[in-house]
């Protein structure tokens, strides 16, 4: 507790004086989703319906406190993809710095890590499976050894590089039913990025659209496994239907919407989050890191709130959701992810079981 309450007390001095604390960080969702909805027109027209929808429902108060404090348990499958690199060090994070991810990304949805965190808990739990497609038992941790890819080794995750591999290679090699797991992939890096040096994506998710489809799944690089590391939390927020609390458009200084435009039809389509500018130039334009409620938010004409440390925002510290966020979520998790609740993968296996059907690969 004495060393959370520390590291808020030191990222709020690094903000006050005006340094940047991970600057630069990425999240690839908006690129990656206008590319798949533009080769799937069909799926993009059912985005359109359902947003439609949406907006009118939460308009209407209908989803409003919809989960009513329940926990729905999403089963997981990590699959880690390997180089030269010695297991436990960066490029081959360990089953317990995975399991470490996984516990640190629940509590930030409990709100239970951070003491005396201002944050709506937001009803998702990552739960590792207990039966693999075969019907056998599993840690939810799958593990592949690329070290004789020298590519692999070089690259990683070839996203918008010339070296690396694919999405789909990754997906060849392991894949569980999408339907039933939520696939969670971790690479070395990402276009030779792992987050040591330099800018690049630390990860990306696809959209609700995708639920159940081939590609569905969080991509990462090994550089944001481990505590305090809010990436998982923020990739499994989009493909929960959570846009970037500055807009569908990985902007920089620009403000998307204004609080006279209608909030579930503009920005992030959330009408509890104030408008802002990608958190990632907070310091360029308000000259520090972390703006607070001293500060003019130049979107809304308000004073600065808790978007500043909103989970789907970039910084260096995000905490918190909205109950506006929360609300959204479980309507669309409801509507298009309800098969993961259904799924036996969180169920261990009875030794006394006599027969038993596979969960569908």
């Amino acid at each position: 507790m004495i060393k959370k309450l520390l590291y808020l007390n030191l990222l709020h001095l690094l903000s006050v004086l005006g340094v940047t604390v991970n600057a630069q960080e990425y999240c690839s969702f908006d690129e990656i989703n206008k590319r798949y909805l533009v080769e799937n027109p069909q799926v993009q027209q059912m985005v359109n319906i359902a947003e439609k929808e949406i907006s009118l429902a939460m308009k209407s108060g209908r989803f409003q406190n919809k989960n009513a404090g329940q926990i729905y348990e999403i089963p997981v499958v990590v699959h880690v993809f390997a180089d030269k690199s010695t297991l436990g060090t960066l490029g081959n994070p360990s089953d317990a710095q995975i399991i470490e991810w996984i516990d640190f990304t629940n509590k930030l949805y409990a709100n239970t890590y951070y003491s005396g965190n201002n944050s709506t808990p937001f009803p998702f739990r990552l739960v590792l499976a207990k039966r693999n497609p075969n019907c056998q038992n599993t840690n939810g941790i799958v593990r592949f050894n690329l070290s004789g890819n020298q590519d692999y080794n070089d690259f990683g995750l070839k996203f918008n590089g010339a070296k690396g591999i694919t999405e789909a290679e990754l997906r060849q090699m392991s894949r569980w039913d999408p339907t039933s797991y939520y696939n969670i992939y971790v690479t070395n890096k990402i276009d030779g990025f792992n987050g040591t040096s330099g800018s690049g994506t630390n990860g990306y998710a696809y959209l609700y659209g995708a639920a159940g489809g081939s590609v569905d799944g969080a991509y990462h690089h090994a550089g944001v496994v481990g505590k305090e590391k809010p990436t998982l939390g923020h990739e499994f927020g989009h493909a929960l239907g959570l846009y970037h609390t500055f807009g569908q458009d990985n902007s920089t200084t620009a403000c998307q919407t204004t609080s006279a435009d209608d909030a579930y039809t503009t920005g992030d389509l959330v009408h509890d989050t104030a408008p802002t500018i990608n958190g990632n130039y907070y310091y360029s334009v308000y000259g520090v890191s972390q703006p607070t409620s001293a500060i003019i938010n130049g979107c809304s004409k308000a004073p600065f709130d808790n978007v500043v440390t909103n989970v789907m925002n970039y910084g260096s510290y995000r905490n918190k959701f909205t109950q506006g966020q929360v609300d959204r979520s479980v309507a669309l998790f409801l509507e298009f992810r309800l098969s993961l609740l259904k799924s036996k993968a969180l169920v261990p296996i009875n030794p006394n079981e006599t027969s038993s059907s596979p969960i569908p690969s």
